[in-house]
Formats: C-alpha cells, structure tokens, sequence
C-alpha cells in the first residue's frame, strides 16, 4: 500500500545519486540478462519496472520461446531465487501452495519464491488459479486445509504464461477477471530471421553460467520501498525545486484517460474501461519506469505507451481487441498537456 503523507509531514525528495544507480544497474542488468536471451530487450526492462512496483506480468507466448530461460538468468542478476511450474487440468493448490505432511511440518509449495514463473496458467482450473492469483495480489498464503498462514517472499514478482495455440483439452482460458489481476500484458513477437539465427546456434547452459549478480537482493528492496515513496507521496522536491507540477500532471492525464475510457457517448460502452486499480497500478509501474530509464519526466508517449501494456487486458471488454480499439480511440481524443509531449 503507498504511504500517502500527511500536511505535517516533510515532502519526499528525489534521491538523484540514488536513481544515477538504479539506471546504470538497470542498464548493466538488461546487458547481462541478454548474453542468455536476444531480440527481448522490452521485456528484459519490463521485469525490472514490474519487480521494482510490486507488480506482475501475464505472457502470451507459444511453448519453447524460453521463457524459461528468461526466468532464470533474470533471477541470477537480481540475486534472487526462481521457481517454474508447469500448470495442468488436474491440478490442486496443494501442488504449489504446500501441504502439512503426516509429521504436521508444513510443506511449502513453489510459490514460495522470489521470482514465480507460472507457465500456461490458462490451464490450470478455477479451484487452482484462485488461491494463487490470491496469493499474488495479498502477498500471503494460506496453506490448503489448515489454519496456518504465511508470508510470501519478499520481493515476489509472478511471471504467468498463457499459451494461445492450445484451444480444447484441459485449457480453461483466463477470464477478464482473472487477468485484471496482472500489472502488464505483455506478447512475445516473432523473432527476426537474424535473431533466430544466433538462437539456434547459442549456448544457453554456458551462457547463464556467464551471469552474474548485478543488483544485491537488499539493494532490490530499497528500490521498491523508493518507488513505492515516489509514487505515494503527496509532495517530492528535487533539489530544491518542486516538482508536483510534472506529478499532478502526469496523475491528471491518467485519470483523464481512465474516465474516458469509461464514459463514452454510447452507452452500451461505458463501464467498459479502466476501474481505479488499474489506474493506480499504472502511477506505480511508470514510477518504476521511470527510475530503471533514467529519465527526469515521463512524456505523453511514454504513459500512452504503457497504458496499452497495463490496461488493454484489465478492461471489461470481451476481449484484448476490442479494448485495443477503445485505447487507441482514447488516446487520440483525450489531449496531453503541452509540457508532456
């Protein structure tokens, strides 16, 4: 939960050695990350702004695209800890939240991790999806069958796959619901005819052998609690000079862009766009951005670039395009403010 300063407290001020180091660490992290996985250098970035928001990522991916092995490289950067699982028709919580076995000791299940990739979640059924997805946005977990209760790891950043080629069988799907769950949805692109070159040839056990730890686990969690004061706040200053100015106005054009999506002149499509969450999730993943970028002020096209991320999947349309289509309407009807563009 962002802390929210009261009259009395004293402005948060922006740390300019401090985010000088979180650039050049997120730089250093997306070159390293990429001497395992080529042609990903948006995605690469996006684990850094969704682990430093507290956030999380859904992925529209086919089997074999190495997911993987994006999970575990990134994971050996960040010193943190990874976990996969592989989700099926027939599966229980029991399998990844834990059990008590017959010793009464409690059995924790993958989810206790830093980093949980959740591959082809979509087929997993509800009884198993709910207390995971539960898990992911209250940072806690109940054991399945008892009373005790335990914390996630800290930081916790869940990676979930969802494979689009698979269509019948034990394949559930994610309900528009479920998907409002996750902070950006994110499809992996076909690879150009050069990238796939160098990944038939490359070497992914020698690759990951050659990562190394870029950011410390503590340093991770500083970043988070800066973000988290960044975008909670009432009032930053830099330097000795305000910048609330940049804040309510980027904040301005976020709400302008979630009220429109969801008051239209038709009135069958209103109530279709973005509720608060969403909007309060994207103040925060664009906080992040704009640490791991480097950049003093985010522009209109850096927010118009996330929301498309971050909303197109939480709207309460029937499905992505039809969400796309009213972004895209929105974005060109609703004006930035000069300074942002």
């Amino acid at each position: 939960m962002n802390r929210i300063l009261q009259e009395d407290d004293k402005p948060f001020v922006r740390d300019p050695a401090f985010e000088l180091f979180v650039r050049e660490r997120s730089q250093a992290f997306v070159e390293m990350v990429k001497r395992v996985i080529i042609g990903e250098d948006e995605l690469i970035l996006s684990i850094l702004v969704a682990l430093f928001s507290r956030s999380s990522i859904i992925l529209e991916s086919r089997p074999g695209e190495g997911k993987s092995l994006l999970m575990r490289s990134a994971a050996a950067a960040l010193s943190l800890e990874a976990k996969w699982h592989q989700f099926k028709g027939d599966d229980m919580p029991s399998e990844f939240i834990g059990y008590v076995d017959r010793t009464g000791e409690v059995v924790e299940g993958t989810v206790f991790t830093n980093i949980l990739l959740a591959d082809e979640l979509n087929r997993a059924p509800s009884k198993a999806k709910a207390p995971l997805l539960g898990a992911m946005e209250e940072r806690f977990v109940k054991i399945p069958g008892t009373n005790v209760v335990r914390p996630m790891r800290d930081p916790f950043l869940m990676i979930a796959t969802q494979n689009p080629i698979e269509d019948g069988g034990d394949v559930y799907g994610l309900g528009r619901a479920e998907l409002n769950r996750f902070g950006l949805k994110i499809k992996l692109e076909q690879q150009s005819v050069e990238n796939l070159a160098k990944i038939i040839v490359r070497n992914p056990n020698r690759n990951l052998s050659q990562v190394v730890p870029v950011f410390s686990r503590e340093e991770v969690l500083d970043i988070i609690k800066y973000v988290q004061d960044l975008s909670g706040s009432a009032f930053v200053t830099e330097g000795g000079s305000s910048t609330d100015l940049h804040k309510s106005t980027v904040v301005d054009y976020i709400a302008r862009l979630g009220a429109s999506t969801n008051f239209t002149e038709d009135k069958e499509e209103s109530k279709k766009g973005a509720s608060p969450r969403p909007m309060v999730s994207l103040w925060n993943l664009l906080n992040a951005y704009l640490l791991v970028t480097g950049k003093k002020h985010l522009s209109a096209r850096d927010i118009q670039h996330m929301v498309v991320k971050a909303w197109a999947h939480r709207m309460n349309t029937e499905d992505d395009k039809e969400a796309m289509k009213i972004l895209s309407d929105t974005i060109l009807r609703i004006p930035a403010i000069p300074r942002m563009s």
